[in-house]
Parts: structure tokens; C-alpha cells; sequence
């Protein structure tokens, strides 16, 4: 399971960078995920590693610009692909100033090419005002995985309330399809109420996902484990029998 999320994060950020249906690339499911991140990584490298410098350069006279015309020029000018390169140059102060200058649209296509692992002191220092609201922009283009990437890489605390902030079950489900990290998969679970937990296991089974949460189940320890099980099977017997037996298997 694992192994099918990384993959699928990795292959769908390839089409993103090339604009393409992710669909069309279903032939790399036959590559070691060591190769497609390779390629993925290759592929940025060859739009803008080698501009890097210039990049630099850029950031540079960025600072002399006010915030609001910082964001203009990247927002009607520059475009996201520019912007995100950008952004790894840039002071975290100036560059949240400029990002309340830009639109809600505008940021998330920022964020879908932007690296993680690069700009994780971004998302964890931006107001949680302007995350949330970049972050619900996705779930409703239905870019789960985009959401999923930054859910790994924020502060225990933020995570936290970025995912309070997501209501929809079925959006959970989808986004923890893609999360790579079990621990991480584990503390959100078990911050909620037993009451919403009950919800997710219920929605993971009628998306035919329940496979998440059955590693994510199979990642706790045996008392907290069983004592969701026991309440699962109180709430909802019909189902819980072949839920279990998967989680034990």
C-alpha cells in the first residue's frame, strides 16, 4: 500500500510538471519508485535546475519591490513555475507579505509545483489563515495528493489544525491515501473523537479504501487498536467482521 501511494504522489506530480493527464502515465506503475523519482526529479532539474542562479538573482531584487507589486508581477507576469523556483530564494517574512497580495487561485498553483521537502519553513510560518484557505482550494479541485505532500511536512501543531479544518470524511480518506508516513497517519487518526473516528472507518469502506485505515490501525499499538475495533463493531456489525479480519490479517 505504501509502495502504490508513493508511486501514485511521484507520477502525478510528472504530469503536473508536464501538464499532462496523470492517466497517460499509467505505463511508469512499471518502474521501482527509486526510478520515477529520479525522473521526476530529473525533470525539474531540466525546466529550472539549471536556472537556479538566476533564480537567485531574481530574489534578490525582489526585496526592493513593495509586497504588492512583488505579487503583480508574479501573479500576472511570472506565472506559478517561475514564482516557485522563486521562492526558495526569498526571505520567509518577505515572502509571506507577498503571498497576502496574491489570490487564493493563484497561490494553489504555486503550491502544486512547488517542492515540499524545499519549502516546509513556508508552510509552517504562513498565517494559518492564508494555508487553510489555499488548502481547502485544492480539496475542491479534488488535488488531494497536492494536500497530502504539505500535510508531511508541516509542524505537529499546524497539522493538527489544518486537518480540524478538513470536514469532509471522504476528503481524509483520499488525502491519507497519499500520505507516505504512517506515524503521521496514526496522530491524526487518534486526534479525533471516537465519535468521527467511527465516521472515517465507515466512509474508507464505502470509497473501497479502507486498506488506509486498515495500515494505519495495524501501525498502533494492541490496547488502542482493539478498543476502535470493539466500538466499530458496536456501530456498524454488518460490515465490522471483514474489517477486522483485514486489520488482524
Amino acid at each position: 500500500m505504501k509502495d502504490v501511494s508513493e508511486k501514485s504522489i511521484l507520477i502525478k506530480k510528472v504530469a503536473h510538471i508536464l501538464k499532462s493527464n496523470h492517466s497517460d502515465y499509467s505505463f511508469l506503475d512499471k518502474l521501482e519508485i527509486e526510478d520515477i523519482s529520479q525522473l521526476n526529479d530529473g525533470i525539474q532539474d531540466a525546466l529550472f535546475g539549471d536556472q537556479s542562479e538566476h533564480w537567485k538573482k531574481v530574489a534578490k531584487v525582489v526585496k526592493y519591490f513593495p509586497n504588492y507589486m512583488s505579487a503583480k508581477i508574479s501573479e500576472q507576469a511570472l506565472g506559478s513555475y517561475i514564482t516557485a523556483n522563486i521562492c526558495y530564494h526569498i526571505d520567509t517574512k518577505d515572502l509571506i507579505g507577498i503571498s497576502k497580495h496574491l489570490s487564493v487561485p493563484f497561490l494553489a498553483e504555486v503550491t502544486e509545483v512547488i517542492i515540499p521537502s524545499k519549502s516546509s519553513r513556508i508552510v509552517n510560518e504562513m498565517p494559518i489563515s492564508i494555508l487553510l484557505k489555499i488548502i481547502h482550494y485544492l480539496l475542491e479541485k479534488n488535488l488531494h495528493f497536492v494536500v497530502a505532500s504539505f500535510i508531511e511536512v508541516v509542524n505537529r501543531k499546524r497539522l493538527m489544525e489544518l486537518i480540524d479544518s478538513i470536514r469532509s470524511e471522504n476528503d481524509l480518506i483520499k488525502c491519507s491515501e497519499y500520505i507516505r508516513n504512517s506515524e503521521i497517519l496514526k496522530d491524526i487518526f487518534l486526534n479525533f473523537s471516537s465519535i468521527r473516528q467511527m465516521k472515517i472507518i465507515e466512509a474508507s469502506i464505502v470509497l473501497n479504501k479502507e486498506a488506509i485505515i486498515v495500515r494505519t490501525l495495524q501501525f498502533m499499538d494492541e490496547k488502542t487498536k482493539t478498543n476502535i475495533l470493539n466500538q466499530f463493531t458496536r456501530q456498524f456489525p454488518r460490515v465490522a467482521e471483514a474489517f477486522i479480519q483485514k486489520v488482524n490479517s
